[in-house]
């Protein structure tokens, strides 16, 4: 008897559960970005949360938690309700980077999160202040090794892409920038566009309207080959430092426990949003490649990318 009423109990629970998910979602749904607005994530995030609340039928509404270059935010989400309400949208950064850098982190990307899909990747260009007298890689490596300590770059926090990425630049050509750290991508844009900083790995989304008005110059591209934006500008590959590979991906995430049912109705719905041309050319035209994953190849995909990066902290 006790057995019987502990197999109703679960079989109640379960089918609680799939009931759930079947209404899902039937309130607002919050997608947090945890970075400050501006630049390449707002316009990602903005962009595929606006189709997915015509596609769920309720509002999926971004919400910027910044701080401690984006960890502060991913830790909101590791501790949030599992149930398909609060959604991240991770990168490189958070996801890859952090588990490298620290001992004890905040949080485990492997345990506290379910991968929805991969969203996209991002071609990040290395820039300078038009005031720079340099169009290359060479004449940049060139210029730092005749001033050594003088010219800064900007990037936003410790441990950032973009700041390891200028620092694996340094390691490889042996010159000496001195960094500043920035608390959002839009300020540190800003202070090179004033010529507060000379240098940057800026996202495409960020930089590309900028680099097309003149008020930036793009003088490398960070991914293997070059981009279809920027034919004319070649890869840091090929500028003189052998392997070098520099790209950003954003994914989304719920944390873990969400139901397997919720987390696949949100897969398939952004991975059809992700694949309709008219996002893929939307986002193209910022500089974002439409890159959608099931879970399963997403999981894959950031358990390899997190070796890789033990490599380069390292």
């Amino acid at each position: 008897m006790k057995t019987a009423t502990w197999a109703g109990a679960l079989l109640m629970l379960v089918l609680a559960q799939v009931a759930g998910a079947q209404a899902y979602p039937n309130k607002p749904i919050r997608w947090v970005i945890p970075l400050a607005p501006g630049g390449g994530s707002e316009f990602v995030g903005s962009t595929v949360a606006k189709k997915l609340t015509e596609s769920l039928g309720q509002p999926v509404i971004i919400e910027h938690r910044p701080g401690s270059a984006g960890a502060v935010g991913t830790e909101l989400i590791a501790k949030a309700a599992p149930d398909g309400y609060s959604l991240l949208q991770g990168q490189l950064a958070q996801m890859s980077i952090y588990p490298a850098l620290h001992a004890k982190p905040l949080y485990d990307p492997l345990r506290d999160f379910a991968p929805i899909s991969r969203l996209v990747f991002v071609t990040q260009i290395l820039v300078v202040h038009p005031s720079l007298p340099v169009k290359s890689v060479k004449e940049l490596v060139a210029l730092v090794k005749s001033k050594p300590g003088s010219i800064h770059y900007g990037a936003v926090g410790y441990g950032s892409g973009a700041h390891l990425a200028m620092e694996w630049i340094k390691a490889a050509t042996g010159i000496n920038m001195v960094y500043v750290p920035f608390e959002s991508t839009a300020a540190t844009i800003s202070a090179l566009v004033t010529g507060n900083t000379s240098v940057y790995f800026a996202a495409a989304p960020g930089a590309l309207p900028r680099v097309k008005s003149g008020k930036l110059r793009g003088i490398a591209v960070g991914s293997a080959k070059r981009s279809p934006d920027l034919p004319d500008i070649p890869t840091v590959a090929e500028s003189g430092v052998p392997g070098f590979e520099y790209v950003i991906w954003y994914g989304l995430f719920a944390p873990a426990k969400t139901p397997k049912e919720i987390v696949e109705r949100l897969s398939t719905e952004v991975v059809r949003i992700l694949k309709d041309p008219e996002t893929v050319r939307e986002l193209a035209s910022r500089g974002a490649e439409a890159s959608p994953t099931t879970p399963d190849t997403f999981a894959k995909y950031l358990r390899e990318d997190q070796e890789r990066w033990k490599k380069v902290v390292k």
